[in-house]
């Protein structure tokens, strides 16, 4: 028998027996993102080159230009799909660790707490054992100290990417944009005037497909778009981006 007191932290709930656990506690951190920034996406070697060199985020892809585009909500969407990314990975390490016959959960207050369960006894863990665990727990710790990373990729690679790709083509105007997690990449309520009537208009984009479709406040009929029939069903199109 080992003494794993300082070895193997334990974590339990509502008077229940304790498990091994990870803590995997991460917090929003303005100075932590803003280190993280420019984003280092990857790493390429060109021909010619003696050195890999760093593929980075644009440099206006800042925090500042998140505030201005995401609401609250919408980037505690983005966080909290990085945490469950996240997670992931660190399940998918303990079964590949430990075993698939291991249960992982997420416990204590906002999931503080990654347990593993189906570990036996930890006091009759050998000393292999306890090193096993505190490798493993090394290296969960570290997938948590990621999530601001994955956070930040996704917002720039689901949301700021795609609305520079789109300013560019001249599909949106420089308004804004929200987006959301939900909704395959979808861009809304981004006002703009319709180079035909003259009327605000809102775009629905849906990327997969690439359609475009331009509604006049839930209208998606331009009566004055020569392509329009007596019903006016061919669509809005916005006035071209200066």
């Amino acid at each position: 028998m080992t003494d794993t007191d300082t070895m193997v932290t334990m974590h339990s709930e509502m008077g229940r027996d304790g498990h091994p656990a990870v803590n995997v506690k991460v917090y929003w951190s303005t100075r932590t993102m803003e280190t993280l920034l420019p984003l280092s996406l990857c790493m390429v070697k060109e021909a010619g080159d003696a050195d890999f060199r760093s593929v980075e985020t644009d440099p206006g892809f800042t925090l500042d230009w998140i505030d201005s585009h995401l609401t609250e909500d919408e980037q505690q969407s983005w966080w909290n799909l990085s945490c469950e990314d996240h997670f992931e990975q660190a399940e998918e390490l303990a079964k590949e660790t430990f075993g698939s016959h291991v249960k992982v959960y997420s416990e204590g207050r906002s999931g503080g707490w990654l347990v593993v369960y189906g570990l036996g006894d930890v006091e009759d863990w050998n000393a292999d054992e306890v090193e096993q665990w505190t490798t493993f727990a090394d290296q969960v710790r570290a997938i948590a100290d990621d999530v601001p990373y994955g956070y930040l990729w996704n917002v720039n690679a689901n949301v700021y990417e795609p609305h520079v790709e789109s300013l560019e083509a001249g599909t949106l105007t420089p308004e804004g944009v929200s987006a959301t997690v939900e909704g395959e990449r979808a861009l809304k309520e981004v006002s703009a005037t319709c180079r035909y009537c003259r009327r605000s208009v809102y775009p629905v984009i849906v990327w997969e497909s690439q359609v475009v479709d331009w509604e006049d406040n839930g209208d998606s009929g331009c009566p004055d778009n020569p392509e329009s029939d007596d019903e006016g069903t061919a669509g809005h199109l916005p006035l071209p981006v200066n």
